[in-house]
């Protein structure tokens, strides 16, 4: 069963989304709860109100129906630009337990209870809380007042632990057999599951967590300031089943954001150097003149500037980081890219047609000396290559006429 999920817009340090949040079918609720046995996480979102003041810190009370399991534990800083902190409840958990989030005086090092002689060891809490149906994700509202602060539970943390993400591929005909599991919280990305994986041109993919819930085109990441993400550039939509789409053979980094966001990027230097190797091939395949060997190929104008329109097409679809490593190449750069800096100087240096903006003119924003004007180089080509040959001939037969010159004079002598 595919669920779209699509959140309200959030403003982190590094990623926004968008979309509209929709809940769980009864039926995930239920696949959703077994995660929670034998252990789980639970999630308290602090960023409203007066929970964030003071350098409070925060900790769980829980117990169950009978009270035989019952105590205090702290809570860790989870997700810093989201302001979620995270704890474990014990092994022995089960959904019907009770907690109460608390926001302790820091002053304590340890948690309990206000007493008579000293309450000030909880500040503010919530009132008893039910962990049934799969519930781990709880934030605090803004009109809450002690001693009872009001929250709401919210759906399954994106970020959280109790759950695993899956990457399913055209590849592998999106079996779940055949999936990859996206590994979670690598270090210094906290909240986040991560995986870099080689795709092929082509190959469809899309996320589906533990509970079967969906994460594909409609929650990708598309940031004002990022664009190496998933904006189109990269990956593409291509039916209503709204799968990703690898644009091009490359090694691919992929994120499930802590919103419910999917952010994707690639190698900006890997990409840059396999454009560059193409470019190389389909510039010089199609060059009137083999200036490596002095030879003319064949090949016209026409067929040089539709190449290299093309090029400039397929640039077009490159992230920005690769352009930028394209802009900067130089022919002392490693490998391919020394190979791009040339012909393209070469190339746009000598040959007006290209310089044409409707033929892709100077797309990859190079600055590149011109060296000549000429609106037809295989005829300006074969033109400099007669030059140099009449050139060489005057010059002999020039040597020749003083040698006879000088032979007949001595003759007379």
């Amino acid at each position: 069963m595919k669920l779209r999920h699509l959140f309200a817009t959030l403003s982190l340090a590094i990623v926004a989304g968008a979309g509209v949040a929709a809940g769980l079918s009864s039926g995930n609720a239920q696949k959703a709860k077994a995660y929670f046995d034998g252990g789980r996480y639970v999630y308290l979102k602090t960023d409203v109100g007066n929970w964030n003041q003071a350098a409070a810190r925060f900790s769980v009370y829980y117990f169950d129906v009978s009270k035989n399991n019952k105590g205090w534990i702290d809570m860790a800083l989870y997700d810093s630009s989201l302001s979620i902190y995270e704890a474990k409840l014990p092994a022995n958990a089960s959904n019907d337990w009770t907690i109460i989030f608390c926001r302790m005086n820091p002053h304590y090092g340890t948690n309990q209870w206000n007493t008579d002689q000293e309450n000030d060891h909880v500040w503010n809490q919530t009132g008893d809380l039910s962990t049934d149906e799969g519930r781990e994700y709880y934030k605090i509202s803004p009109n809450g007042g002690y001693p009872g602060d009001t929250g709401e539970w919210l759906e399954p943390y994106y970020g959280s632990r109790n759950f695993t993400w899956y990457l399913e591929t055209s590849t592998d005909g999106f079996q779940t057999s055949n999936r990859t599991e996206v590994p979670f919280a690598v270090s210094g990305r906290k909240g986040e599951s991560y995986l870099s994986v080689s795709l092929t041109a082509g190959t469809e993919f899309k996320f589906v967590r533990s509970d079967d819930l969906v994460l594909d085109w409609d929650n990708r990441v598309e940031p004002e300031n990022n664009p190496t993400m998933a904006h189109g550039g990269i990956v593409a939509s291509t039916d209503s089943d709204g799968n990703f789409r690898a644009k091009s053979s490359s090694s691919y980094e992929l994120f499930v954001k802590p919103n419910g966001t999917i952010w994707i990027q690639s190698d900006a230097t890997e990409d840059a150097k396999t454009f560059a190797s193409g470019f190389k091939s389909a510039i010089e395949g199609n060059c009137p003149y083999d200036y490596s060997s002095s030879q003319t190929t064949g090949k016209t104008a026409s067929d040089l500037v539709n190449a290299w329109k093309n090029q400039s097409i397929a640039y077009n679809d490159l992230t920005e980081g690769a352009k930028e490593v394209l802009e900067s190449a130089t022919t002392s750069s490693a490998g391919s890219l020394a190979d791009f800096a040339r012909v393209y100087d070469y190339v746009y240096g000598h040959y007006a047609g290209v310089r044409e903006a409707q033929n892709g003119g100077n797309f990859a924003n190079r600055t590149v000396s011109i060296v000549a004007n000429l609106s037809n180089p295989i005829a300006q080509l074969g033109a400099e290559n007669s030059y140099t040959s009449i050139i060489a001939i005057i010059g002999a037969v020039s040597l020749v006429a003083i040698g006879g010159f000088f032979f007949i004079r001595r003759k007379r002598a």
